[in-house]
């Protein structure tokens, strides 16, 4: 919705990789958050009770904790967005 989203599309879009730059609440130090989907790959895992289905979501940071040159950078949005799928970051 904020158009604050680094995107990559390959493939013919089979895969794709989102990120955003967030600050930690200590300020000082920028963390990215990132969604990575490569051939619907949620949908190949178990999808058992012992081990459900998952997406790939995670984050790092960088050695100097400072965040990359024309990277996107996260905005406060105040409504409530919801997922139809909290294991899928690509769930619409």
């Amino acid at each position: 919705m904020a158009g604050s989203l680094d995107v990559i599309v390959a493939n013919k879009g089979k895969l794709q990789y989102e990120c955003v730059w967030c600050k930690a609440d200590s300020g000082s130090e920028w963390f990215c958050v990132f969604g990575l989907d490569i051939y619907d790959w949620k949908d190949l895992g178990s999808h058992t009770n012992e081990i459900p289905a998952r997406g790939c979501a995670g984050l790092y940071a960088l050695a100097d904790r400072l965040v990359p040159k024309g990277a996107a950078l996260d905005t406060v949005i105040r409504i409530a967005i919801p997922n139809r799928d909290p294991l899928d970051p690509f769930a619409p």
